[in-house]
């Protein structure tokens, strides 16, 4: 094997990795989010892209809980059904009933996550909305965790090293036989 094919099998082995590794974190089980500043915690949507951009966090895909809400239309089923208008009257946010809550996102399996966004309430009290996330894995442990996350911004989930390492390992190994 001459340089010029070394250097074509090694492009092809850094964009397979680079293609598969684009997951970000991998086996999430569920996700807990509080507000960062202490204060009441309102969600309007939760968005959990998976590595093809498929929102994993919908109803259907995943449950919504928490230990309390502040009314009837608040529900924590209102951070996961696709509305992201965030207008408390219209029942479209999940709004806790007491300070320094927690909503839970259970996926109906494990997920592969690229992104996380989540909406805020936008018809009032929007200095509240700032969160922090944490993602955990099927044995609840802790995997990741964000914090001061404003709302409506896509969050990218770091992208996983191990097969980087191994892919730029096995470049050494070739480089190093081939001088051989």
């Amino acid at each position: 094997m001459n340089l010029k094919m070394l250097k074509v099998v090694i492009a092809s082995l850094i964009i397979s990795v680079s293609s598969f590794a684009n997951a970000g974190l991998i086996n999430v089980s569920y996700l807990e989010i509080t507000n960062a500043k202490g204060d009441w915690l309102q969600v309007g949507e939760v968005i959990a892209n998976d590595m093809f951009d498929n929102d994993v966090a919908l109803t259907g895909f995943a449950t919504a809980t928490a230990p309390h809400q502040w009314s009837a239309i608040s529900g924590p089923e209102k951070a996961i059904d696709g509305i992201t208008l965030g207008n408390y009257n219209s029942g479209q946010i999940f709004h806790e009933q007491f300070r320094n809550s927690t909503l839970t996102v259970t996926f109906n399996s494990l997920q592969d996550l690229s992104s996380i966004q989540i909406f805020g309430r936008t018809d009032c009290c929007i200095a509240r909305d700032i969160y922090n996330v944490s993602f955990y894995g099927e044995n609840s442990n802790l995997i990741a965790a964000f914090t001061d996350i404003a709302p409506g911004v896509s969050v990218d989930v770091p992208e996983p090293s191990t097969l980087a390492i191994f892919a730029l390992g096995l470049m050494g190994l070739t480089a190093r036989r081939l001088k051989k």
